[in-house]
């Protein structure tokens, strides 16, 4: 379990390293079908600098450099939470299809969510 601003975040072993980028936010469960390297690459040509060659850390650039625009870029089956730290927000993000499931709950201003990184 890990504590960001008020935010409890609990992991499971299943997903991968580096699912938790920096201070910035964070990102789960892509499956990027190989289209993350494009998006990648791109990021780098704009002067992003990459610590790893995941899909994951790709999502946290691409948020930062296009904002909520970023998904239309992504191409594949995806679950994705980012907590925007400077604007005191979680985005939460599905795949169009929804082969990665997402689901959430909200009552007294509290939320709970879960998707699968299978």
């Amino acid at each position: 379990v890990k504590i960001y601003n008020n935010c409890i975040i609990g992991e499971n072993n299943i997903i991968h390293a580096g699912a938790v980028i920096g201070a910035d936010g964070f990102g789960f469960t892509p499956n990027l079908d190989g289209n993350y390297k494009k998006i990648q690459q791109e990021l780098i040509n704009r002067g992003h600098k990459f610590e790893t060659n995941s899909d994951t850390e790709t999502i946290v650039h691409a948020y930062e450099e296009y904002g909520l625009n970023f998904v239309k870029k992504l191409r594949g089956m995806f679950s994705i939470a980012i907590w925007d730290y400077r604007q005191k927000k979680i985005i939460l993000i599905r795949d169009r299809i929804g082969i990665k499931p997402l689901y959430y709950w909200i009552k007294d201003n509290k939320l709970l969510f879960l998707f699968f990184c299978i």
